[in-house]
């Protein structure tokens, strides 16, 4: 220690002297070391040898220059910091050094000089860190910030951070752009100078600090130049050691189009609902109409039938050819038209809610044979083939009887106009699943093409349309067919290609009906069945 300048004395001295050597050999983070002012070692500590990787007999009046780059001592990069120590009494900042093997590393130094009793400056005391990892730490900091701000300032939303008292303290650029003041302005100021009104602004900030979050909160903004927008201000808190630390991070996103394209679609639903109504209430009365009317219509075509068939019954004066085809073609055309009006009617019936159901037990057998033979003269004229087939397992069933054969033979019907000669017709009633059977009727016609399926159950809507139309008909058949399965809580469905024929399938509910009491034999005269 006397090479530090230590007077010589007694043994006090000798015992500061060996503390103040004990400390420097404990201090193993950092590098103390002794110099003249020439640069030789005089002291080397433990941190010294853990850092540079040099004992202390290894150093020991060798020069302090040895720990520098060369190219740095050639320069005279050392010799100005030792000048500018001696001129200052001290030199502190970051340089690189060697450790043993030729290793170039950062440290942080401290260079102070040493003086003697007269203060004279005897030589230098060098305390030295190696610095690598903090450099590294503040690389990876610095990236990490850098990132994070890339981020921050890539998104659409305008970004910003407050304190408790909604003071701005942090922005984007996008921050920028929508109130259009520069990041400097804003910083510092409360963010309710932007909000209108801006007690909404405090009730936001209240709502996230209470919550810990808000979601889609609509504030409106005003910019610098006066300009207000719609804004959803999304927010969630800056959790921090004291309450009084915390603050928020918010984004807010302008919605104003957004906002009013909502408005214009809430406006045009109303106005649609107001339609809606309309068209329900003139769907009403158009049912109410078609009733009325067609009330109105069967009872003169009641007599137009009844009289021209009694005329071609009448065996009281014979008619001749061209009289009996006229009234042939009086009859006929008055049957059609009352099978239309009948349509017409059922569907305002049922659209209005008037059709009732009058379900009793019957034998489904015999109701497709009815109806069957009914069709039987279409059959006969356009040479088609009919076969019918009925599970054994369905005998009574409880519905509606008038439905049910109607149901059959709008089904019918439609598949023998569009079935050409020498076709075939199936009706099969099988059992099916959940307590329902199902009836299907199929055919061998022009089938209908897969794009066209959407429509066969429209109302007056026929897939064969327009001047050249080959197929007579309403378009009412399928649609008042679907309404009457629907009624009986059924459902109806279709499988069909152009070409191939189309298999129309009815599922109803299968409620079967007991069988009928046989006669009782009467004992005697006095007793009947």
């Amino acid at each position: 220690m006397q090479a530090m300048g230590a007077p010589p004395g007694g043994p006090a001295d000798s015992d500061q002297a060996s503390f103040l050597s004990s400390i420097l050999d404990a201090s193993t983070e950092y590098s103390i070391v002794a110099t003249g002012l020439d640069g030789s070692f005089l002291i080397w500590n433990e941190g010294a040898h853990r850092i540079y990787g040099y004992e202390r007999a290894e150093v020991l009046g060798r020069n302090i220059r040895m720990l520098h780059p060369v190219a740095d001592v050639a320069a005279g990069k050392v010799d100005e910091i030792f000048a500018s120590a001696l001129a200052n009494g001290q030199w502190e900042g970051v340089v690189p050094r060697v450790r043993k093997g030729g290793l170039a590393f950062p440290t942080r130094i401290v260079l102070t000089v040493r003086k003697d009793a007269a203060q004279r400056p005897i030589g230098f005391v060098s305390i030295s860190k190696d610095i690598s990892d903090e450099l590294q730490l503040n690389e990876r900091l610095l990236a990490s910030e850098q990132y994070n701000r890339i981020l921050i300032e890539s998104t659409i939303d305008g970004l910003f951070t407050t304190d408790r008292n909604g003071r701005i303290l942090d922005v984007n650029r996008q921050m920028e752009r929508v109130t259009g003041a520069p990041r400097h302005t804003l910083i510092g100021r409360p963010f309710r100078e932007y909000v209108v009104p801006a007690s909404d602004a405090d009730r936001a900030i209240h709502q996230v600090l209470q919550d810990g979050h808000a979601t889609d909160l609509e504030l409106s903004v005003r910019g610098v130049d006066g300009t207000v927008r719609d804004y959803a201000f999304n927010a969630s808190t800056l959790e921090a050691e004291s309450e009084s630390e915390r603050g928020i991070v918010a984004t807010i996103r302008d919605i104003t189009d957004q906002k009013h394209l909502r408005e214009m679609l809430e406006g045009r639903n109303r106005e649609l609902q107001v339609q809606n109504e309309r068209v329900v209430e003139a769907n009403r009365l158009k049912s109410e109409f078609l009733a009325s009317m067609s009330h109105e219509l069967r009872t003169p075509l009641n007599s137009i039938i009844g009289f021209s068939d009694f005329l071609l019954t009448s065996e009281e004066r014979p008619l001749a050819p061209d009289e009996r085809e006229y009234l042939t073609d009086i009859l006929n055309s008055g049957n059609h038209l009352l099978h239309l009006i009948n349509d017409i009617l059922d569907l305002a019936k049922v659209e209005s809610g008037k059709l009732e159901l009058s379900p009793m037990p019957v034998l489904i057998r015999e109701a497709v044979d009815e109806v069957c033979s009914n069709l039987r003269p279409q059959l006969m004229e356009r040479q088609l083939d009919l076969h019918a087939e009925v599970d054994p397992a369905i005998v009574r069933v409880v519905l509606d009887p008038v439905r049910f054969k109607q149901i059959l033979y709008n089904l019918l019907s439609n598949a023998v106009k569009f079935t050409p000669p020498g076709g075939r017709v199936e009706v099969i009633v099988s059992l099916s699943s959940s307590g329902r059977f199902s009836l299907r009727v199929r055919d061998t016609g022009i089938g209908i093409p897969e794009s066209e399926l959407g429509r066969i159950f429209r109302e007056f809507e026929q897939l064969d349309s327009g001047p050249g139309r080959r197929y007579s008909g309403t378009g009412l058949g399928l649609p008042l067919t679907q309404k009457l399965v629907d009624l009986m809580g059924g459902s109806i469905s279709v499988k069909s290609a152009v070409g191939e024929g189309s298999t129309f399938i009815v599922r109803l509910p299968l409620v079967p009906a007991p069988a009928p009491l046989p006669p009782i034999d009467a004992p005697n005269e006095g007793l009947r069945a």
